[in-house]
C-alpha cells in the first residue's frame, strides 16, 4: 500500500504509491553527489571551452577595467552592467577565465542548490530531484551555465526571489530577511540586464495576487513597499549609467552647448539634459524594438516551439516533443486543479499566471526577444514537469487496489529519472564550442608557438580579441596588414574559398575586404608558406619565422 505525505507546499496531501519510503539523508547525499559532479564540469566548460565573440567583447571593453568603468558604460546591450560590474571584482584573483565566467559559475551551481530545496518544500521526497535533474539537463540552461554573460545570474536572482516569495506568501514566514532577499534579488537582476524585467514583472505581480486573493493585507503591504524600495533602487543604479552615457553623448555633438565638455561639468551643470539623453539612447538600441503585429503572428509559434522544444528541452527531436507536450498538459492539470480549490495553493497558480502574465506582455509588446532572454524559464518548466509527476502519482493512489497499481507507479517514477538521468548524460558529454568560428581560430593558433611569434596580423576582431585572451599579445605585436607579419589567418571568406561549416562569415568583424586581400596576396606567396588548414581558415607563416 501507499504511505502519506505532507504537502506543506499546497497544505493538502500527496500520496505515492511505493514500497520503502527513502530517508533525506539518502535524498541529500543523492544530490551531493549530483551538485559535486556539476560543480567539476561547470568548471571543466569554464576553463576549457574557447571564449566567443561576447565573452571576449564583454571582458576586454569592460570586466577587465575594473567594477567602476564597467558600471557606468553602456555602449550596446552587450554590457550586461552588473554581471560585468561583478565579474569585474573577481579579476583581482588575476585568472582571466575567473573573472570572465566565475560569477555565472557560482549562480549556476547556487541554482541547483536553490531549485533541489524548493522542490523539497512541495514535493513528496521521492521525486524531490526531479526538477533539479531536468533543469541541469535543459540545453539553453548547460550552454549558458558558465558563459561570461549575465544569464546565469539572472536564473540565479530568479530562484532567490521564488524562495523569498514562496517563504512570504506559502509558508507565511513574516520575517525581514526573507524580504530583503527577495527585494535584493529583483535589483540585482534587473541590474544585471535590462530584460530581466520579464523575470521580475510575473514574481512581483504573482505575489501581490496571492496575498490580495488571501486577504493578507499586511505582507501585500510589506510586498509592495519592497518591490517599491527595489525599483527605486535599480532607478539609482540605472541613473548613474545614464547620466554617464548622456554626459558622454552630449560631448560629443559639435553643434551642441556642451561639446568637449567634462562628463562632471555636464553632469553638474544639465543632470536632467543628460538623464534623458541616456535614457533615450538606450530605449532606441535596435536589439529591443517591437516588431509588427503580422510579423508577430507569424513567428510566435515558431519562437515557442523552438524556445520550448529545442532550447528549454535536452534537444530536439523526441525530448523537444516530449517538452512541448508535457508543459501545456502540466498547464491544463494546474487549472484543474484551481478549479477544485482556487484559494489554498501556491504553485498552481505560479504556473498559470506565469504563463499568462509572459505571454501577456509579450503580445501588448509585439516583440520576440532573444530566447536566451527567457532561460529563467528553465526553473519554471523543471518545477512544473515535477509538480506534474507528483499530480499524477496521486492519481494513481486514489484508483482502486488493483493488482498492478503499486508497480505502475513505481514504473512511471523510474521513468521519469531514467529519462532525466539520460538527459544529464548528454549533458556531461557535451563540450560543443559556444562558437565554431572562435574553436577554429583558436585551433589554427594552437598549431605554431605563438606566443613567440614577434608580429601577428589580425583579420578580424575575434583573432585580435583571442590573441589578447589566450596568449597576451597586446597591440604593439598586433597589426592589421598581412605584410607586416610573421604570422597571418586568413578567413576563406576574404580567399573566395569554400569553407566547411554552416555558420555564415559576419562581415561587419573583418579588418580587411577581398580587394585588400587581393592586393597583399603576391607578398604572401613570395614570402610565406601556408602551414594548415581547418574548415574556415588558413594559417601562412613567414619564411624567417619558419627558418628561426
Amino acid at each position: 500500500m501507499g504511505y502519506f505525505v505532507k504537502n506543506f507546499g499546497t497544505k493538502g496531501t500527496a500520496y505515492f504509491v511505493a514500497g520503502k519510503k527513502p530517508t533525506i539523508a539518502a535524498q541529500t547525499k543523492v544530490f551531493l553527489l549530483f551538485f559535486a559532479v556539476m560543480a567539476v564540469y561547470y568548471g571543466r566548460r569554464m576553463f576549457l571551452l574557447t571564449p566567443w565573440y561576447d565573452e571576449l567583447y564583454t571582458y576586454f571593453y569592460f570586466i577587465s577595467r575594473g567594477p567602476v568603468y564597467a558600471a557606468v558604460h553602456w555602449p550596446l546591450p552587450n554590457n550586461h552592467v552588473g554581471y560585468s560590474t561583478l565579474s569585474a571584482c573577481l579579476g583581482i584573483f588575476g585568472s582571466e577565465p575567473v573573472a570572465l565566467r566565475g560569477v555565472s559559475y557560482l549562480c549556476s551551481l547556487g541554482s541547483l542548490v536553490l531549485l533541489y530545496r524548493i522542490s523539497r518544500k512541495y514535493l513528496a521526497e521521492e521525486i524531490a530531484l526531479i526538477p533539479t535533474f531536468v533543469f541541469a539537463g535543459m540545453y539553453m540552461v548547460n550552454q549558458l551555465a558558465v558563459q561570461g554573460r549575465g544569464y546565469a545570474l539572472v536564473t540565479f536572482c530568479y530562484l532567490t526571489a521564488l524562495t523569498a516569495l514562496y517563504a512570504i506568501v506559502a509558508e507565511k514566514k513574516d520575517n525581514k530577511c526573507n524580504y530583503i532577499l527577495f527585494g535584493a534579488a529583483l535589483v540585482i537582476a534587473l541590474w544585471a540586464i535590462p530584460s530581466s524585467l520579464y523575470v521580475v514583472m510575473p514574481v512581483c505581480m504573482i505575489g501581490g495576487f496571492l496575498l490580495l486573493l488571501d486577504r493578507d493585507y499586511r505582507r501585500l503591504c510589506r510586498l509592495i513597499a519592497v518591490s517599491l524600495v527595489s525599483a527605486v533602487c535599480t532607478a539609482g543604479l540605472y541613473g548613474v549609467l545614464w547620466l554617464a552615457i548622456g554626459s558622454n553623448l552630449l560631448s560629443k555633438m559639435p553643434d551642441g552647448p556642451f561639446y568637449t565638455a567634462g562628463h562632471i561639468d555636464i553632469i553638474l551643470h544639465a543632470p536632467f539634459q543628460a538623464l534623458w539623453k541616456g535614457i533615450d539612447y538606450m530605449l532606441a538600441t535596435p536589439y529591443i524594438q517591437s516588431v509588427t503585429r503580422q510579423e508577430f503572428r507569424g513567428q510566435a509559434g515558431h519562437w515557442l516551439e523552438t524556445l520550448f522544444g529545442s532550447q528549454l528541452s535536452p534537444g530536439a527531436g523526441l525530448w523537444g516533443n516530449l517538452m512541448c507536450f508535457l508543459l501545456p498538459a502540466g498547464i491544463l492539470a494546474a487549472v484543474v486543479c484551481l478549479v477544485r480549490r482556487p484559494k489554498k495553493v501556491f504553485w498552481e497558480w505560479y504556473f498559470i499566471l506565469t504563463a499568462v502574465l509572459l505571454a501577456a506582455a509579450l503580445v501588448i509588446q509585439c516583440k520576440l526577444p532573444y530566447q536566451r532572454v527567457f532561460s529563467f524559464l528553465g526553473v519554471w518548466a523543471a518545477l512544473l514537469i515535477g509538480w506534474l509527476v507528483q499530480r499524477l502519482m496521486m492519481f494513481l493512489e486514489q484508483l482502486p487496489d488493483i493488482r498492478f497499481k503499486n508497480g505502475i507507479g513505481r514504473g512511471c517514477r523510474l521513468a521519469v529519472y531514467i529519462a532525466a538521468g539520460v538527459s544529464w548524460a548528454f549533458v556531461l558529454a557535451d563540450m560543443t564550442p559556444y562558437s565554431m568560428r572562435d574553436e577554429l581560430i583558436a585551433d589554427a593558433f594552437g598549431q605554431i608557438t605563438i606566443e613567440d611569434t614577434d608580429i601577428v596580423a589580425v583579420t578580424d576582431c575575434d583573432q585580435e580579441y583571442l590573441l589578447l585572451y589566450l596568449y597576451g599579445k597586446q597591440d604593439e605585436q598586433i597589426t592589421r596588414d598581412p605584410a607586416a607579419a610573421d604570422v597571418v589567418l586568413l578567413d576563406k571568406a576574404l580567399l573566395g574559398l569554400p569553407y566547411g561549416y554552416r555558420e555564415a562569415p559576419e562581415e561587419w568583424k573583418f579588418y580587411l575586404t577581398r580587394e585588400d586581400v587581393k592586393a597583399r596576396q603576391t607578398y604572401i606567396e613570395e614570402n610565406m608558406a601556408q602551414i594548415y588548414e581547418n574548415w574556415h581558415f588558413i594559417l601562412f607563416e613567414g619564411n624567417q619565422a619558419r627558418t628561426e
